[in-house]
């Protein structure tokens, strides 16, 4: 799947500092968020915490 996604400058901001210190790109950060979020029956979205060394964090995408 291939997707385009246009962020606030606030959010992509942050997105490419949480980047650059987790030695990712952009979208890899987002492949990890995305795989490892949880949907709750009472609508609540989490992420565990993730770590950049992690076997699956460097994957390409």
């Amino acid at each position: 799947m291939r997707v385009q996604v246009r962020l606030p400058g606030d959010t992509g901001r942050r997105l490419r500092t949480i980047a650059a210190a987790t030695g990712l790109t952009p979208e890899q950060v987002l492949v990890q968020l995305a795989r490892h979020a949880e949907l709750h029956t009472d609508g609540t979205l989490t992420v565990p915490p993730l770590h950049a060394g992690s076997p699956t964090a460097g994957e390409s995408v």
